[in-house]
């Protein structure tokens, strides 16, 4: 550049520096707002959850989706505690039952007494022929969080995501993905209420009350219970109380699928979810739980203790046992 013409350009921006920096000042204001709308929106959308929406058509098939499991859990967790006769318990019920319609399912429920409560399980039914299996799940949360490292937090209820809102989850979404139209037989998808009592004893009323309500004949010929899925890095042992043979044919199915890492052919502490009485109703039993999850019944078992692609992968094994299975 000549000597003249940086004289020029001094003078010219002698003369409009106030609009430079307006300019300036706006550019650097523009590139704050994309900025801070980016952000704004990581933090203010929705995350996924379980909406009439976002189901497919009724029949349809398809792969088990980790992130649409977890974001049930969220949606559940996010309710608030689902103890007896609270809100949160009674819209988990209500969405639960939304949900199945919506996949293609026949659901009824069945009322039962709790410590003066009313409580009820879900039944979802779908196939056709003899029924082959039954799966279910409890929905409602422990009143206490008993096992919390704070002693002060004990009294207070326990956010459930992994305990009762992962096995909801799992369930939800291999509802949806089930291929209705090729079961080789008729499957049942139980909710069950009242695992807890008002003391936050485990108590599988809701079990009992499926036994009470059930005719024996019309039953399928086992069950299979769910509880604590989504833990990370959660392994699965088998549980001591469980049918020995059925749990075989799960844990070697999981290992033909590649997730024998998660599924040890071992006997482990196991939980009581009803299996006893089931068994002791005729239904030979078996239990995939995370006995082991550290957050059990504290007020950490909330979503971000939750994997969703440990959701998945029992997810998969259930579909997969199903799908394949033989009256």
């Amino acid at each position: 550049m000549t000597g003249a013409k940086r004289v020029a350009v001094g003078r010219w921006l002698r003369r409009n520096w106030l609009e430079l920096a307006l300019l300036l000042v706006l550019a650097a204001a523009g590139l704050w707002l994309i900025s801070a709308g980016r952000e704004i929106w990581q933090v203010v959308r929705p995350e996924p959850t379980p909406t009439q929406a976002e189901m497919p058509a009724a029949g349809a098939s398809a792969r088990f989706d980790s992130q649409r499991a977890a974001g049930i859990v969220s949606f559940l967790a996010a309710l608030g505690p689902r103890t007896a006769g609270s809100d949160a318990l009674a819209v988990t019920a209500e969405r639960i039952e939304q949900e199945l319609h919506a996949s293609g399912w026949q659901v009824e429920t069945q009322s039962f007494d709790l410590a003066g409560v009313s409580r009820r399980n879900i039944v979802a039914r779908a196939g056709s022929g003899p029924p082959i299996a039954l799966v279910g799940v409890h929905y409602d949360a422990s009143p206490l969080a008993d096992r919390d490292p704070n002693e002060a937090s004990r009294a207070l209820p326990a956010p459930g995501a992994n305990d009762g809102a992962s096995g909801v989850a799992v369930l939800l979404e291999l509802a949806r993905t089930l291929d209705l139209e090729s079961l080789p037989g008729q499957v049942w998808l139980v909710f069950f209420d009242g695992q807890y009592d008002a003391a936050g004893a485990p108590s599988a009323a809701g079990v009992r009350a499926f036994i009470d309500q059930t005719d024996r004949a019309s039953r399928p010929p086992d069950a299979l219970l769910l509880d604590l899925l989504g833990g990370v890095a959660q392994q699965f042992s088998i549980d001591p109380a469980a049918d020995p043979a059925l749990s075989r044919q799960l844990w070697n199915l999981a290992e033909q699928l590649g997730y024998g890492g998660w599924f040890a052919p071992e006997q482990g502490a196991g939980l009581e979810l009803g299996q006893t009485a089931l068994q002791a109703a005729g239904l030979p039993t078996a239990v995939i739980a995370g006995s082991n999850y550290r957050a059990y019944r504290t007020l950490q078992d909330t979503p971000e203790q939750i994997d969703p692609q440990g959701l998945a992968r029992v997810g998969r094994v259930l579909q997969a046992f199903l799908e394949s299975r033989g009256p």
